[in-house]
């Protein structure tokens, strides 16, 4: 047994010629038993490759020289030679076995201008002979396989790496061909010839063994046409771990032995340049369905992810809940700080939830400030009150990003599927509806949605399109609710309240609308106009002679812009009001909850109070303040919230509670005023527990100027 190039050649034609005989001439070879060929394939003008009918005349070593004249002929014309009677060609050898024959036609085996042989076919019967029709059939057939013989050992054998191997399939060795032993660093012809049991153990890598084996013994009980290609890893003698390409070609029997040729090609090359693509493509996918900034899936992936899901959903396969969660003041912290420490906190919210929810939660960034969470099951409203609880305690616990300390805070909206929506559009729609429900309470809070947010929803467009005419349309205006001394009854004060009069939607009050002109980016545009109408309005009493001091509430995202405290220096140097006139009031939740750190807070407040405007704490009571919270910030004034003063004469309890929370702010020398004081009986309750100060519908309610003017001159006269 030879592995060398004339097996490739031998093992590629054998069938081809079988093919040519049974498919092209079935009638021939059927009628006639005394048909014979023999194909002789030159390469390089050696002779590589002999086939021949198995017991025919041409097995004999006289062949060469009985033909070597028709051959002649035929290399020289390129054209087939028929000789017919054989008996009287010209050119015969004389030869007792050959003469026998009576018919023979010499086919020539080329391929353009490359000769590769010839393909004969003898009779030897008296009548049997091929029509002109048949001899232009087969040569056609035989161009066909020159073409695919010259070709595939140009291919094949051109291409380095390649090397040749043939297997005998009841002995199981292995002969390897010269370039095959390169390969796989073979340089003793004594490993050329291997069973093939040792050849695994030898060569191939170890986790590839078991699949080696497995796949062989299908490839042996396999027949020629159904072999197939496998590609594994090899172990060189140097010990280089190399990817190969094994192809069984066919299946010959030579000698009264079946064997299988075939070759192996070293494809670690191309092996690199695949895993290269592929991740090269993996790079490109998960660019297109993840969010750099956070590393989580985003919009494109959510989109895809939940269309799938909700199909399942919609066949009752499944069910779960989403989450819509938008970052409270991002804005804020990038105005503020810069897009740097935006970006942190984009990533400490998305770590939060992610941690807060388990893996089972497909959390998604969805844009800047807003990520998406999908669980799949079914929960009881109470469960995913428990859910949201936890991602909140994550969220609001101190952060510290590039040495300032964060509290986060998110407005969720949730929404159950298939019950509150079934297709991608409608389950998205619904959950950011019930999101903006719960930004609109305030920050920090979670809704479920419910069917009315959708007309809420669309109240909420018409009214942030009104917003952004309102200021152009001089449709803001600002009423004022008096501060009464409770010593003499004296007009200490007056805050400023913000008016929106739509010709839409009416006269709204801030809680209608201050959510929304954050969310439409106006806050400092509106912001700065209160404070300069405020200041305005303070300097016309001061010119009636009047000595008091006109409060503005501040939200929390005012707090945190940059240029705060410097708006209200220039604003007072503009309207030329002693900054001793003017005070502004923080919620004791903005001072907590604020995107800034409570030492950025101190220091911007204590600015204020430093030049000389009156601080106010507004809504005591309602939030977390502490004693200590109270003493460290530079308030002058804390306001105590209605809902207390709502309380007084309730109990003895709660008439208690007010007379501690008085006493309490005067023991750190601070001012006391009571909001939302409306009857007499909480006026008198509150002069015995030496309250300083009420505001309320006591005394009035919110005033246009005209009428806070005319107010003040009737309680001055």
């Amino acid at each position: 047994m030879k592995c060398t190039t004339s097996y490739y050649i031998n093992s590629a034609i054998s069938k081809s010629v079988s093919d040519l005989l049974e498919q092209h001439i079935p009638k021939l070879v059927e009628s006639c038993k005394t048909a014979q060929y023999f194909v002789r394939i030159c390469i390089e003008e050696d002779i590589v490759c002999r086939i021949q009918s198995p017991g025919s005349i041409f097995e004999q070593k006289i062949m060469e020289h009985v033909f070597h004249p028709v051959f002649q002929q035929v290399y020289e014309t390129k054209k087939t030679v028929v000789i017919f009677p054989y008996n009287a060609w010209e050119y015969r050898v004389p030869n007792p076995g050959f003469d026998q024959m009576r018919y023979v036609a010499v086919f020539p085996v080329q391929y353009g201008e490359k000769w590769a042989g010839n393909i004969g076919i003898s009779f030897f019967s008296e009548n049997v002979s091929l029509t002109l029709r048949e001899v232009k059939l087969i040569q056609e057939v035989i161009d066909i396989y020159a073409q695919l013989i010259l070709e595939c050992r140009k291919i094949t054998f051109s291409i380095p790496g390649t090397g040749i191997w043939i297997c005998d399939m009841e002995t199981s060795v292995i002969i390897m061909g010269r370039e095959l032993c390169d390969i796989y660093g073979i340089a003793s012809e004594l490993e050329k010839e291997i069973p093939f049991e040792v050849y695994v153990q030898k060569f191939v890598y170890s986790e590839d063994q078991n699949w080696v084996r497995q796949v062989s013994r299908q490839l042996l009980s396999e027949e020629v046409n159904k072999l197939k290609e496998i590609r594994y890893r090899i172990v060189r003698t140097d010990r280089q771990v190399r990817y190969i390409l094994t192809q069984g070609i066919s299946i010959n029997i030579v000698d009264g032995h079946r064997e299988i040729y075939g070759f192996s090609r070293d494809i670690t090359e191309q092996v690199r340049i695949e895993e290269e693509k592929k991740r090269h493509e993996q790079r490109i996918k998960h660019m297109a369905y993840y969010d750099t900034l956070t590393r989580l899936p985003n919009r494109r992936y959510l989109l895809e992810w939940l269309y799938k899901e909700l199909k399942l959903a919609q066949e009752g396969k499944s069910s779960g809940v989403v989450f819509f969660i938008d970052t409270d003041n991002l804005k804020m912290v990038n105005d503020t700080y810069g897009h740097q420490y935006g970006d942190k906190l984009i990533v400490l919210t998305g770590m939060c939830i992610t941690n807060a929810l388990g893996p089972s939660a497909f959390v998604a960034h969805m844009s800047s400030d807003e990520f998406f969470v999908v669980l799949r099951g079914t929960y009881a409203h109470d469960q995913i009150r428990d859910i949201v609880e936890q991602l909140n305690i994550s969220l609001q616990a101190k952060h510290n990003i590039f040495g300032i300390s964060f509290r986060l805070t998110a407005s969720i909206g949730i929404a159950e599927y298939p019950k509150n929506g079934t297709t991608t559009e409608e389950i998205i729609k619904n959950v950011d509806n019930a999101m903006y429900a719960a930004k609109a309470e305030g920050k920090g809070r979670y809704r479920f949605y419910t069917p009315e947010m959708q007309h809420m929803a669309f109240e909420k467009i018409r009214l942030i399109e009104g917003l952004y005419d309102a200021m152009d349309k001089h449709e803001f205006s600002l009423v004022y609710q008096p501060q009464i001394a409770m010593v003499d009854s004296g007009v200490v004060g007056f805050e400023a309240l913000l008016r929106w009069n739509s010709p839409v939607h009416g006269i709204l009050s801030p809680s209608r609308f201050m959510s929304l002109v954050e969310q439409a980016g106006l806050t400092r545009v509106v912001g700065e106009w209160i404070f300069k109408s405020a200041c305005q309005f303070a300097r016309k009493l001061l010119d009636q002679g009047w000595n008091g001091c006109v409060h503005v509430n501040i939200s929390p995202m005012q707090l945190a812009m940059d240029n705060f405290v410097d708006m209200l220096f220039r604003i007072i140097r503009e309207t030329q009001v002693p900054v001793c006139h003017m005070g502004i009031e923080i919620t004791e939740d903005a001072c907590m909850t604020s995107f800034i750190s409570m030492e950025h807070v101190l220091n911007r407040l204590e600015r204020v109070t430093a030049a000389g405007i009156h601080l106010a704490m507004d809504d005591f009571g309602t939030g977390y303040s502490s004693l200590m919270l109270l003493d460290r910030l530079p308030f002058d004034t804390i306001k105590i919230d209605k809902s207390f003063i709502d309380r007084i004469g309730t109990s003895i309890n709660e008439d208690r509670l007010i007379t501690s929370i008085i006493q309490m702010i005067h023991s750190l020398n601070k001012k006391v005023i009571a909001e939302g004081v409306e009857t007499e009986r909480q006026l008198l309750c509150l002069k015995g527990k030496q309250c300083d100060y009420i505001q309320g519908y006591v005394y009035s309610i919110p005033l246009t100027e005209q009428e806070a003017v005319a107010f003040l001159a009737e309680r001055q006269g």
